[in-house]
C-alpha cells in the first residue's frame, strides 16, 4: 500500500510517531489531568468527543461503526499506535485511552475515502491490513521439534491426605426454614373458580328468567286492569239504569197492589158474616 495515496483520499503519514509523558507513577484527578493533557500540542490527545467533533461525525458512530467494526481491526497491527493511554483514573485503576495525533489523522484519511464511496473506504481498510499484518511468531529448528528421548519412571503421590468419611446426608429437606412468613392459598383456586362460575351463571339465569316472569305478569296484570275497567264502567251505567227501572217498577208494583185490595174491600163488604156456632162454648 502506498502511505501517499489511499484511494482517492489522502493518507496520514505512517512515519509520524506519538510519545506521551510516563504519568504511570503519578496520577492526578481526572479534571487536572485533562487540563495536564492540554497543555501542550506536542502530546495532544484526543477523547471520543473530541475526535467525533474533529472528524465531523457523530459520537456513538466513530466508536461503534467506524473504530470497533472498521479501524481497530485494521490497524491492530500498526507499528503506530492511534490510540494510547492518556490518563488513570485514581479510584478504580483504569485506564483511559484516546486517539493520537496519528490516530486523528487516520480517521480522516478513511473519512476522506467513505466521502467517495464504500469501495473506496474498503480498499482503504484491506490495504492497511495488507501493510500491517500479524507477526508470525518464529518457528522453532528443526532439532528442537524433535521429541526428547523418553524415560520410564514413576511417581507416586504418597501417604499425604487424610481420608474422612463420606457424611451422612438427609433424604427429606424442607424449605420452611428459608421463608420468614406463611401465605394464605387455596388447594385448587381454579377448582373453585370454575364452580364460581357456574353458580354464577345459574343466578344470572335465575334473575333473568324471574324478570322475564315478573314483566311477563306486569303485561297480563295491565290486560287484566283494562279489561275490568272497561266492565266496571259498563257495570255503573248498568247500575244506574237498574236503580232507575227498579224505582219504577217498584212505585207501580204498590200502585196496583193498593188498587186490588180496594176492589176486594169492596166485595168483600157485600158478603154475609158466618153464623156462630151453637156448640162452641166459651170457657
Amino acid at each position: 500500500m502506498q502511505h501517499t495515496d489511499f484511494q482517492g483520499g489522502e493518507a496520514p503519514s505512517f512515519a509520524m510517531s506519538a510519545v506521551l509523558p510516563d504519568d504511570s507513577e503519578t496520577t492526578l484527578p481526572d479534571a487536572d489531568q485533562d487540563n495536564k493533557r492540554n497543555e501542550t500540542d506536542d502530546f495532544r490527545t484526543w477523547n471520543w468527543g473530541e475526535a467525533a467533533t474533529a472528524i465531523g461525525i457523530n459520537e456513538s458512530t466513530l466508536r461503534k461503526v467506524w473504530w470497533e467494526d472498521a479501524l481497530e481491526p485494521a490497524f491492530r497491527h500498526c507499528p503506530i499506535s492511534l490510540r494510547v493511554v492518556a490518563r488513570t483514573v485514581k479510584k478504580s485503576g483504569r485506564q483511559l485511552e484516546e486517539f493520537t495525533a496519528f490516530g486523528l489523522q487516520v480517521l480522516q484519511a478513511y473519512k476522506t475515502a467513505k466521502g467517495t464511496n464504500d469501495r473506496t473506504a474498503e480498499r482503504f481498510l484491506a490495504e492497511a491490513k495488507a501493510s500491517y499484518p500479524a507477526v508470525e511468531e518464529p518457528t522453532h529448528s528443526t532439532s528442537e521439534q524433535q521429541p526428547k528421548q523418553s524415560l520410564k519412571v514413576s511417581v507416586e503421590s504418597g501417604n499425604h491426605q487424610i481420608v474422612l468419611a463420606a457424611p451422612v446426608l438427609a433424604q427429606t429437606y424442607t424449605l420452611e426454614g428459608l421463608r420468614k412468613g406463611e401465605s394464605l392459598q387455596f388447594e385448587d383456586p381454579l377448582a373453585i373458580a370454575a364452580q364460581f362460575l357456574v353458580i354464577a351463571d345459574q343466578v344470572q339465569a335465575a334473575m333473568e328468567s324471574d324478570i322475564d316472569q315478573r314483566e311477563q305478569k306486569l303485561v297480563e296484570t295491565r290486560q287484566a286492569k283494562d279489561a275490568v275497567a272497561a266492565k266496571a264502567q259498563e257495570l255503573k251505567l248498568e247500575q244506574r239504569f237498574y236503580k232507575a227501572r227498579a224505582h219504577f217498577i217498584d212505585t207501580a208494583q204498590t200502585h196496583e197492589t193498593q188498587s186490588l185490595q180496594e176492589t176486594l174491600s169492596t166485595l168483600q163488604a157485600l158478603g154475609k158474616p158466618p153464623e156462630p156456632n151453637p156448640f162452641t162454648t166459651g170457657d
